[in-house]
Protein backbone atom coordinates (compact mmCIF):
# COMPACT_ATOMS: atom_id res chain seq x y z
CA UNK A 1 0.00 0.00 0.00
CA UNK A 2 1.60 3.27 -0.89
CA UNK A 3 1.34 5.92 1.79
CA UNK A 4 1.35 8.95 -0.57
CA UNK A 5 -2.04 9.76 0.09
CA UNK A 6 -3.21 10.81 3.18
CA UNK A 7 -7.19 10.99 3.88
CA UNK A 8 -9.50 12.09 6.26
CA UNK A 9 -9.85 9.18 8.45
CA UNK A 10 -6.15 8.77 9.00
CA UNK A 11 -5.34 12.41 9.79
CA UNK A 12 -8.41 11.67 12.38
CA UNK A 13 -7.03 8.36 13.60
CA UNK A 14 -3.37 9.46 13.78
CA UNK A 15 -2.01 6.50 11.90
CA UNK A 16 -2.94 4.26 8.96
CA UNK A 17 -1.78 0.63 8.29
CA UNK A 18 -0.50 -0.36 4.91
CA UNK A 19 -2.67 -3.13 3.38
CA UNK A 20 -0.22 -6.33 4.49
CA UNK A 21 -0.09 -4.62 8.38
CA UNK A 22 3.90 -4.59 7.88
CA UNK A 23 4.21 -0.81 8.16
CA UNK A 24 2.68 1.92 10.08
CA UNK A 25 2.51 5.99 9.13
CA UNK A 26 1.50 8.31 12.10
CA UNK A 27 0.00 11.48 10.65
CA UNK A 28 -0.38 14.28 12.72
CA UNK A 29 -2.27 17.21 11.72
CA UNK A 30 -2.23 20.37 13.67
CA UNK A 31 -5.10 21.67 12.16
CA UNK A 32 -6.96 19.48 13.90
CA UNK A 33 -6.83 21.22 16.85
CA UNK A 34 -9.16 24.49 17.62
CA UNK A 35 -6.11 26.81 18.73
CA UNK A 36 -3.55 25.04 16.49
CA UNK A 37 -5.62 25.42 12.97
CA UNK A 38 -3.16 28.55 12.22
CA UNK A 39 -0.14 26.66 12.89
CA UNK A 40 -0.73 24.28 10.13
CA UNK A 41 2.81 25.10 8.51
CA UNK A 42 6.06 23.83 9.33
CA UNK A 43 7.10 27.10 11.11
CA UNK A 44 4.19 26.83 13.78
CA UNK A 45 6.76 23.51 15.50
CA UNK A 46 10.58 23.34 16.17
CA UNK A 47 9.42 19.49 16.51
CA UNK A 48 7.26 16.77 16.65
CA UNK A 49 7.67 13.63 17.76
CA UNK A 50 5.24 10.06 19.05
CA UNK A 51 5.04 9.17 22.47
CA UNK A 52 3.83 5.75 22.68
CA UNK A 53 3.86 2.51 24.78
CA UNK A 54 6.79 1.30 22.05
CA UNK A 55 9.28 3.50 23.47
CA UNK A 56 8.24 4.05 27.14
CA UNK A 57 6.44 7.31 26.32
CA UNK A 58 10.16 8.80 25.85
CA UNK A 59 9.75 12.67 25.72
CA UNK A 60 12.38 13.12 23.03
CA UNK A 61 13.48 9.98 21.59
CA UNK A 62 14.81 11.04 18.13
CA UNK A 63 14.66 7.54 16.44
CA UNK A 64 10.19 9.03 16.59
CA UNK A 65 10.65 12.24 15.34
CA UNK A 66 8.39 12.97 13.09
CA UNK A 67 9.08 15.14 9.51
CA UNK A 68 6.59 17.57 8.09
CA UNK A 69 5.48 16.95 4.46
CA UNK A 70 5.15 20.71 2.79
CA UNK A 71 2.90 18.76 0.13
CA UNK A 72 0.43 17.50 2.45
CA UNK A 73 1.17 19.67 5.71
CA UNK A 74 1.14 17.00 7.63
CA UNK A 75 3.76 15.52 10.32
CA UNK A 76 4.61 12.15 9.45
CA UNK A 77 7.00 8.98 10.78
CA UNK A 78 6.59 5.57 9.67
CA UNK A 79 7.36 2.63 11.20
CA UNK A 80 7.26 -1.27 11.09
CA UNK A 81 4.36 -2.44 12.63
CA UNK A 82 7.00 -5.43 14.39
CA UNK A 83 8.63 -1.86 16.17
CA UNK A 84 5.11 -0.55 17.50
CA UNK A 85 3.22 -3.48 18.60
CA UNK A 86 3.78 -3.33 22.15
CA UNK A 87 0.62 -2.79 24.27
CA UNK A 88 -0.41 -0.37 26.64
CA UNK A 89 -3.30 -0.57 29.39
CA UNK A 90 -5.78 -1.48 26.74
CA UNK A 91 -3.51 -4.82 25.33
CA UNK A 92 -2.98 -2.81 22.01
CA UNK A 93 -0.27 0.29 21.31
CA UNK A 94 -0.70 3.46 22.83
CA UNK A 95 0.17 6.87 21.36
CA UNK A 96 0.23 10.45 21.54
CA UNK A 97 1.71 13.19 19.88
CA UNK A 98 4.30 15.67 21.52
CA UNK A 99 5.13 19.14 19.58
CA UNK A 100 7.09 21.66 20.94
CA UNK A 101 5.97 25.31 19.61
CA UNK A 102 8.57 27.27 17.79
CA UNK A 103 10.28 30.32 19.38
CA UNK A 104 8.48 29.91 23.00
CA UNK A 105 9.70 26.38 23.22
CA UNK A 106 6.49 24.61 24.99
CA UNK A 107 5.70 21.66 24.94
CA UNK A 108 1.82 20.84 23.69
CA UNK A 109 0.56 16.79 23.69
CA UNK A 110 -2.01 15.71 21.43
CA UNK A 111 -4.19 12.62 21.24
CA UNK A 112 -5.24 12.21 17.45
CA UNK A 113 -8.18 9.92 17.88
CA UNK A 114 -11.72 10.49 16.21
CA UNK A 115 -15.13 10.78 18.52
CA UNK A 116 -15.72 7.12 19.04
CA UNK A 117 -13.95 6.22 22.50
CA UNK A 118 -12.83 2.78 20.83
CA UNK A 119 -10.06 4.93 19.67
CA UNK A 120 -8.79 6.26 22.52
CA UNK A 121 -8.37 5.59 26.16
CA UNK A 122 -7.53 8.25 28.98
CA UNK A 123 -5.59 10.87 27.02
CA UNK A 124 -3.90 7.94 24.34
CA UNK A 125 -4.86 7.07 20.92
CA UNK A 126 -5.36 3.35 20.20
CA UNK A 127 -3.89 1.45 17.73
CA UNK A 128 -6.15 -1.73 15.93
CA UNK A 129 -5.85 -4.28 14.34
CA UNK A 130 -9.05 -6.61 13.71
CA UNK A 131 -12.26 -5.64 14.37
CA UNK A 132 -11.61 -7.83 17.85
CA UNK A 133 -9.07 -4.89 19.24
CA UNK A 134 -12.07 -2.33 18.46
CA UNK A 135 -14.37 -4.42 20.36
CA UNK A 136 -12.67 -5.17 23.21
CA UNK A 137 -10.97 -1.25 23.62
CA UNK A 138 -15.10 -0.11 23.51
CA UNK A 139 -15.43 -2.20 26.51
CA UNK A 140 -12.29 -0.93 28.40
CA UNK A 141 -13.04 2.65 27.85
CA UNK A 142 -17.03 1.80 29.57
CA UNK A 143 -14.44 0.64 32.58
CA UNK A 144 -12.66 3.44 32.44
CA UNK A 145 -15.11 6.16 32.33
CA UNK A 146 -17.45 4.68 35.26
CA UNK A 147 -16.89 5.28 38.21
CA UNK A 148 -18.18 3.25 40.94
CA UNK A 149 -19.54 4.70 43.94
CA UNK A 150 -21.05 2.70 47.47
CA UNK A 151 -24.34 2.68 45.94
CA UNK A 152 -23.27 0.43 42.92
CA UNK A 153 -22.08 -2.20 45.47
CA UNK A 154 -24.67 -4.25 47.36
CA UNK A 155 -22.60 -4.42 50.96
CA UNK A 156 -24.83 -8.03 51.88
CA UNK A 157 -22.80 -9.99 49.16
CA UNK A 158 -19.70 -11.28 50.18
CA UNK A 159 -18.10 -10.73 45.97
CA UNK A 160 -19.36 -7.19 46.45
CA UNK A 161 -16.50 -6.62 49.48
CA UNK A 162 -13.57 -8.09 47.79
CA UNK A 163 -14.63 -6.07 44.78
CA UNK A 164 -14.51 -3.14 46.43
CA UNK A 165 -11.35 -4.01 48.54
CA UNK A 166 -9.48 -6.09 45.40
CA UNK A 167 -8.56 -8.65 48.01
CA UNK A 168 -8.64 -12.30 46.52
CA UNK A 169 -6.52 -15.71 46.76
CA UNK A 170 -3.78 -15.99 44.43
CA UNK A 171 -4.45 -18.63 41.89
CA UNK A 172 -2.23 -22.06 42.53
CA UNK A 173 -1.77 -21.24 45.92
CA UNK A 174 -3.86 -21.62 49.47
CA UNK A 175 -2.21 -18.89 51.40
CA UNK A 176 -1.20 -15.70 49.54
CA UNK A 177 -3.63 -12.73 48.51
CA UNK A 178 -3.21 -9.73 47.11
CA UNK A 179 -5.12 -6.49 47.18
CA UNK A 180 -5.54 -2.89 47.42
CA UNK A 181 -2.99 -0.73 49.93
CA UNK A 182 -3.51 -1.49 53.88
CA UNK A 183 -3.97 2.04 54.65
CA UNK A 184 -2.40 4.78 52.01
CA UNK A 185 -5.78 5.93 50.59
CA UNK A 186 -5.22 6.87 46.22
CA UNK A 187 -8.21 8.15 45.57
CA UNK A 188 -9.27 9.67 49.14
CA UNK A 189 -12.31 11.90 46.69
CA UNK A 190 -13.81 8.76 46.13
CA UNK A 191 -16.59 7.92 48.23
CA UNK A 192 -15.41 4.40 48.17
CA UNK A 193 -12.08 4.74 49.65
CA UNK A 194 -12.87 4.70 53.96
CA UNK A 195 -14.80 1.53 53.76
CA UNK A 196 -12.39 -0.26 50.73
CA UNK A 197 -9.48 0.47 53.65
CA UNK A 198 -11.57 -0.66 56.43
CA UNK A 199 -12.36 -4.10 54.23
CA UNK A 200 -8.86 -4.32 53.57
CA UNK A 201 -8.08 -4.54 57.42
CA UNK A 202 -10.72 -6.99 57.90
CA UNK A 203 -9.09 -9.03 55.41
CA UNK A 204 -6.03 -9.16 57.65
CA UNK A 205 -7.70 -10.63 60.34
CA UNK A 206 -10.39 -13.22 58.59
CA UNK A 207 -7.30 -14.82 56.05
CA UNK A 208 -5.32 -14.57 59.50
CA UNK A 209 -2.19 -12.29 57.51
CA UNK A 210 1.31 -13.29 58.92
CA UNK A 211 3.53 -11.35 56.10
CA UNK A 212 3.39 -8.51 54.30
CA UNK A 213 4.81 -8.16 50.99
CA UNK A 214 4.61 -3.96 49.67
CA UNK A 215 5.85 -3.38 46.11
CA UNK A 216 5.13 0.10 45.86
CA UNK A 217 7.96 1.52 48.89
CA UNK A 218 7.98 2.23 52.58
CA UNK A 219 5.32 4.75 53.61
CA UNK A 220 4.14 6.01 56.66
CA UNK A 221 0.39 6.23 57.30
CA UNK A 222 -1.02 9.70 57.53
CA UNK A 223 -3.52 10.66 60.72
CA UNK A 224 -4.82 13.76 59.02
CA UNK A 225 -6.18 11.61 56.10
CA UNK A 226 -7.33 9.13 58.66
CA UNK A 227 -5.04 6.19 57.82
CA UNK A 228 -3.71 4.16 60.30
CA UNK A 229 -2.46 0.57 61.03
CA UNK A 230 -4.74 -1.75 62.17
CA UNK A 231 -3.31 -4.07 65.17
CA UNK A 232 -2.72 -7.14 63.35
CA UNK A 233 -0.43 -5.24 60.75
CA UNK A 234 1.34 -3.67 63.40
CA UNK A 235 2.00 -7.08 64.89
CA UNK A 236 3.34 -8.21 61.51
CA UNK A 237 5.82 -4.99 61.52
CA UNK A 238 6.85 -5.79 64.87
CA UNK A 239 8.04 -9.04 64.25
CA UNK A 240 10.06 -8.18 60.98
CA UNK A 241 7.51 -10.09 59.29
CA UNK A 242 7.21 -7.01 56.27
CA UNK A 243 9.27 -6.52 53.01
CA UNK A 244 9.30 -3.30 51.63
CA UNK A 245 10.42 -3.23 47.48
CA UNK A 246 9.81 -0.14 45.04
CA UNK A 247 9.27 -1.16 41.52
CA UNK A 248 7.64 1.02 38.74
CA UNK A 249 5.09 0.09 35.83
CA UNK A 250 7.60 0.30 33.02
CA UNK A 251 9.95 -2.53 34.56
CA UNK A 252 7.27 -4.91 35.54
CA UNK A 253 5.57 -4.62 31.91
CA UNK A 254 8.59 -4.05 29.32
CA UNK A 255 11.57 -4.72 31.41
CA UNK A 256 10.44 -8.08 32.56
CA UNK A 257 13.69 -10.25 31.44
CA UNK A 258 15.73 -7.59 32.52
CA UNK A 259 17.84 -8.01 35.66
CA UNK A 260 15.79 -5.48 38.06
CA UNK A 261 12.75 -7.26 37.54
CA UNK A 262 14.21 -10.82 37.90
CA UNK A 263 16.25 -9.15 41.39
CA UNK A 264 12.52 -8.07 42.26
CA UNK A 265 10.59 -12.16 41.99
CA UNK A 266 13.76 -12.91 43.73
CA UNK A 267 13.87 -10.88 46.50
CA UNK A 268 10.20 -11.77 47.25
CA UNK A 269 10.69 -15.92 46.68
CA UNK A 270 13.50 -15.56 49.48
CA UNK A 271 10.93 -13.47 51.88
CA UNK A 272 8.26 -15.86 51.58
CA UNK A 273 10.87 -19.37 52.12
CA UNK A 274 11.92 -17.13 55.42
CA UNK A 275 8.81 -16.08 57.01
CA UNK A 276 5.33 -17.27 57.78
CA UNK A 277 2.38 -17.77 55.69
CA UNK A 278 -0.42 -16.27 54.81
CA UNK A 279 1.08 -13.62 52.73
CA UNK A 280 -0.07 -10.84 51.62
CA UNK A 281 1.14 -8.83 48.59
CA UNK A 282 0.20 -5.07 47.18
CA UNK A 283 0.95 -1.45 45.97
CA UNK A 284 -1.18 1.09 45.48
CA UNK A 285 -4.17 -0.29 43.78
CA UNK A 286 -3.14 -3.47 43.55
CA UNK A 287 -2.85 -3.14 39.75
CA UNK A 288 0.52 -3.40 37.81
CA UNK A 289 3.16 -4.55 40.71
CA UNK A 290 0.62 -6.10 42.30
CA UNK A 291 -1.20 -7.97 39.07
CA UNK A 292 2.54 -8.63 37.45
CA UNK A 293 4.56 -10.21 40.93
CA UNK A 294 1.85 -12.14 42.18
CA UNK A 295 0.90 -14.08 38.42
CA UNK A 296 4.86 -14.86 38.20
CA UNK A 297 4.40 -16.26 41.89
CA UNK A 298 0.89 -17.70 40.83
CA UNK A 299 3.01 -19.62 37.71
CA UNK A 300 5.77 -20.76 40.33
CA UNK A 301 3.02 -21.90 42.25
CA UNK A 302 1.71 -24.10 39.66
CA UNK A 303 -1.44 -22.29 38.27
CA UNK A 304 -2.28 -22.13 34.65
CA UNK A 305 -2.11 -18.88 32.19
CA UNK A 306 -6.00 -18.99 31.83
CA UNK A 307 -6.23 -18.69 35.68
CA UNK A 308 -3.54 -16.33 36.07
CA UNK A 309 -4.78 -14.16 32.94
CA UNK A 310 -8.57 -14.26 34.80
CA UNK A 311 -7.25 -12.85 37.86
CA UNK A 312 -5.59 -10.09 36.64
CA UNK A 313 -8.72 -8.85 34.92
CA UNK A 314 -10.68 -9.14 37.88
CA UNK A 315 -8.79 -5.69 39.48
CA UNK A 316 -11.21 -3.64 36.82
CA UNK A 317 -14.28 -4.48 38.20
CA UNK A 318 -13.01 -2.03 41.27
CA UNK A 319 -15.01 0.81 40.01
CA UNK A 320 -11.73 3.30 39.93
CA UNK A 321 -11.58 4.26 36.13
CA UNK A 322 -8.74 1.88 35.73
CA UNK A 323 -8.66 -0.26 33.03
CA UNK A 324 -5.65 -2.73 32.13
CA UNK A 325 -5.83 -6.18 29.67
CA UNK A 326 -4.63 -9.14 30.18
CA UNK A 327 -2.58 -9.17 26.98
CA UNK A 328 0.04 -6.51 28.81
CA UNK A 329 0.64 -9.07 31.73
CA UNK A 330 0.87 -11.28 28.33
CA UNK A 331 3.43 -9.27 26.78
CA UNK A 332 5.53 -9.17 30.34
CA UNK A 333 5.16 -13.02 30.28
CA UNK A 334 5.81 -13.45 26.81
CA UNK A 335 9.37 -11.47 27.59
CA UNK A 336 10.22 -14.03 30.13
CA UNK A 337 9.97 -17.31 28.23
CA UNK A 338 11.23 -16.06 25.30
CA UNK A 339 8.47 -17.32 22.95
CA UNK A 340 4.14 -16.71 22.95
CA UNK A 341 2.36 -18.44 26.06
CA UNK A 342 0.42 -20.77 23.26
CA UNK A 343 3.31 -22.50 23.11
CA UNK A 344 4.55 -23.15 27.06
CA UNK A 345 3.51 -26.47 27.60
CA UNK A 346 4.26 -26.10 31.36
CA UNK A 347 4.00 -22.85 32.58
CA UNK A 348 5.34 -23.44 35.63
CA UNK A 349 8.62 -25.81 34.67
CA UNK A 350 9.70 -23.19 31.90
CA UNK A 351 8.79 -20.13 34.46
CA UNK A 352 10.61 -21.62 36.75
CA UNK A 353 14.01 -22.15 34.82
CA UNK A 354 13.94 -18.84 33.69
CA UNK A 355 14.49 -17.67 37.20
CA UNK A 356 16.77 -20.69 37.41
CA UNK A 357 18.88 -20.42 34.39
CA UNK A 358 19.69 -16.80 34.52
CA UNK A 359 21.33 -17.07 38.77
CA UNK A 360 17.95 -15.31 40.11
CA UNK A 361 16.98 -18.63 42.19
CA UNK A 362 17.88 -22.29 42.93
CA UNK A 363 16.21 -25.24 42.30
CA UNK A 364 15.45 -25.81 45.78
CA UNK A 365 14.57 -21.94 46.67
CA UNK A 366 11.85 -22.53 43.49
CA UNK A 367 10.59 -25.86 45.08
CA UNK A 368 10.75 -24.28 48.64
CA UNK A 369 8.41 -21.51 47.67
CA UNK A 370 5.77 -23.46 45.58
CA UNK A 371 5.82 -25.86 48.45
CA UNK A 372 5.37 -22.45 51.13
CA UNK A 373 2.51 -20.78 48.89
CA UNK A 374 0.25 -24.04 49.38
CA UNK A 375 0.39 -24.99 52.45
Amino acid sequence: MSFSQINGQEKLLGYVLSENQQRIKFVFDPRKYLFLRLLGRRSGFSKVYVEGSFNGWDKKNNDYQMRFDYAQKVWILEKTVAEINIPGNAGVPEFKFVAYLKFLGIKTEYCSASKDLAYSLCGNALIHFSDEDLDKSREANKICSTQLKLKDFNLDLPEDKLRLSNVRKVPGTTCLFRGYHPFKKSRPKFDTEELRSTLVKESFESNKINSVITLSGEELPEPKYGEYLCDRHKEIMQKGNNLYINTDYNIVYYHSNEEEFGKVIATVVRFINKHPGPYYIHCRLGTDRTGTVSACLAALAGASWEEIAQDYMLTNKMGLREYRDSRLLKYSFEKILGKPISEVKKLKKEFGLYFEENGFLTKDELELVSKRLNK
